[in-house]
């Protein structure tokens, strides 16, 4: 039983981790591509 528990901690932290890193992955390539359209908006300037 003890087991049991424990393989469902690991597992949900491991869904958190999972999570954290997609969230942080989304967000970086949304600032990557409002500075990529920042840039572009500067060159039309």
């Amino acid at each position: 039983m003890e087991e049991q528990r424990h393989a469902n901690s690991t597992k949900k932290r491991q869904t958190v981790v999972n999570a954290t890193k997609s969230y942080i992955n989304n967000n970086y390539k949304k600032a990557v591509l409002k500075s990529a359209y920042k840039g572009k908006q500067q060159v039309m300037d």
